[in-house]
This record gives C-alpha cells, sequence and structure tokens, in this order.
C-alpha cells in the first residue's frame, strides 16, 4: 500500500488517552487518519490530517469526504452537560452521525462504556446509553469497554496513578466493583480492526478482561506491577460519599467530576467479553505481564 492509498478514518477526541493509540496504530496499518480533537496541533506526517472538533459546535463536511469510518472517542467531561439540544455528549455524537451518513461514511464506531444505562445515576452512564440508542444504522457499532489501563499516565489511568503515588493507604468506595481491564493499545487495535478490517459484524463489541477482578484488585495491581509500590485498600460505602460529592459538586466542579466517576462505579455490570474478542481474533495481554512491561519501557526512556 503507497502513501495517500490507505482508507480514511476519522478519529474524534484524537488527542486524548484512547485516542492518540487509536491515531498512531491506523497510520501503522497504513490507514489515512482525519484527527479531530478540540487543540490540535500542526500536522506533521502526509497520511495524517487535523481538524478543529468540538462536541458542542457545528461540522462541517471537509473531514468525512472520502471517509470509509469514524471512530467516536470524544467525550466532554464537564459537570454540566446540558445545553439546548440536550445533553451535550448525545447531541454532538448526533451531529457527527448526520455528518457521517450525509457524506456516506460506511461506519460508525461509537465508543461506550461498560457503565452505560439508561436508569444509571451517573450522568455520564445515562449519557452513553443515550447516544448507543442512535446507533441504528447498518454500519454502526458500539464498542463498550472495561477499565482501560497501561501506557502514558493520562486520562483516568492517569489520574488513578497519582493518587496512588501520593499514598499507601487508599481509601476507595465501593472497592468489589467488578471491573475488566484492557491495556490501551489492545482496546486501540480492536478499535482500528473494527473501523475498517475485517471482522464478524457484531453490532456490539463488549471488550474486557474475561474474568472480571475487584476495583480494589484492579487497584493494587497498578501500585505493585506499575508503580513499584504497596497499597492497602480501605473500603468504603459509597452511597453516603456519593451524596456529600453531588451536593459539594454544585459548587466545585473538582466534586462534581468526582461524583460522576463515583456514580460510574455504582452502574458498573460485569459483561460477556467472549465472542466479541474471538469475533476479532484477539487476545489480550495480562493485566500483571503488562504493566510489569509498562513499568520496564518507563524505566528505559527516563536514562
Amino acid at each position: 500500500m503507497t502513501p495517500g492509498d490507505g482508507p480514511i478514518l476519522v478519529v474524534t477526541g484524537a488527542e486524548g488517552y484512547i485516542g492518540s493509540e487509536v491515531v498512531r496504530i491506523a497510520l501503522a496499518r497504513g490507514a489515512r487518519v482525519h484527527a479531530l480533537s478540540r487543540r490540535p496541533p500542526p500536522d506533521r506526517e502526509f497520511s495524517l490530517r487535523r481538524f478543529r472538533y468540538d462536541l458542542a459546535e457545528p461540522l462541517a463536511d471537509e473531514p468525512f469526504v472520502g471517509a470509509t469510518a469514524v471512530i467516536h472517542l470524544a467525550i466532554d467531561n464537564t459537570s454540566s452537560t446540558d445545553t439546548p439540544d440536550g445533553d451535550v455528549n448525545t447531541a454532538g455524537t448526533a451531529r457527527l452521525l448526520d455528518a457521517a451518513r450525509r457524506n456516506g461514511v460506511s461506519r460508525f464506531v461509537f465508543v461506550s462504556s461498560q457503565s452505560a444505562a439508561s436508569r444509571a445515576t451517573s450522568v455520564y452512564a445515562r449519557s452513553k446509553a443515550e447516544s448507543e440508542a442512535l446507533m441504528t444504522g447498518e454500519g454502526d457499532v458500539i464498542v463498550r469497554p472495561g477499565l482501560v489501563y497501561g501506557g502514558s499516565e493520562v486520562g483516568l489511568y492517569g489520574l488513578l496513578c497519582a493518587f496512588i503515588k501520593k499514598t499507601s493507604l487508599l481509601p476507595v468506595p465501593r472497592s468489589q466493583a467488578p471491573v475488566q481491564p484492557i491495556h490501551v493499545d489492545d482496546l486501540a487495535t480492536a478499535l482500528v480492526q473494527i473501523a475498517i478490517g475485517n471482522d464478524e459484524g457484531l453490532r456490539l463489541y463488549q471488550l474486557g478482561a474475561q474474568h472480571p477482578v475487584t476495583f480494589a484488585t484492579y487497584l493494587v495491581g497498578i501500585a505493585r506491577y506499575r508503580l513499584g509500590r504497596r497499597l492497602i485498600v480501605i473500603p468504603l460505602p459509597i452511597f453516603p460519599i456519593l451524596a456529600l460529592t453531588k451536593l459539594l459538586g454544585s459548587r466545585s466542579r473538582f466534586f462534581g467530576m468526582l461524583s460522576e466517576r463515583l456514580a460510574g462505579l455504582t452502574a458498573l455490570a460485569p459483561m460477556d467479553s467472549h465472542n466479541s474478542l474471538t469475533a476479532l481474533g484477539l487476545t489480550l495481554r495480562g493485566f500483571e505481564a503488562a504493566l510489569q512491561r509498562d513499568a520496564a519501557a518507563a524505566h528505559e526512556r527516563q536514562q
């Protein structure tokens, strides 16, 4: 495949934790990428074009012309997500979907969440469920990833790493919540394959470790295998803390976002990921071994 001949893949949230890995892997597979983000850096590669994109704003057709697929990762994590059109994430997804359809894009991959539920306490979880309901086209696909880890310490993974670095005793609400880890590189590989590769054409992919671990186990694993630290998790009841952070959230953006994170934990339910992984022919890397490799790679970069 010569430069300029690969399929065009539109990626929203392209500068984010997952999006940047999707862009890297798509380019490595010979795709051309139209990367959409709020503050796009200058183009540096022939096969990569960058466009400014905001969920709350109208969309131009240019990024979608000639595109094969869209991978929609962008999310507005501000504490207030309401607009005159409703939730900014759902309304933004609807606009993006419309732009893709009117430009003849054949595949739309919506990256949802393990916590997506229409009656969830979390605004984020409800928003993901509402956006999932928009995926009615023949080429529309929903991907529900488990808890993503690995790679650069950014996003939610980076936030958790930062907490763990500060203490050896960590109070954790709903420490027994079932989580199904997936390394960011495995998720990005799966998303690119779903968008432009050959698979069995599922409409819903549930991607994460087949056997859930507790949230406490996930945190202790990051501490031990990625950060080389000992961590003791102190279980806390979630609902009193959720009520307090929700009350404080009206006064502070930090507490508003924290309330959303905690509410997301209450919506977690185990996923059956076997069929999805089989359809993709994907074997996930082991949680502990992957963290150890990440730690070794980080150590080498620091030398």
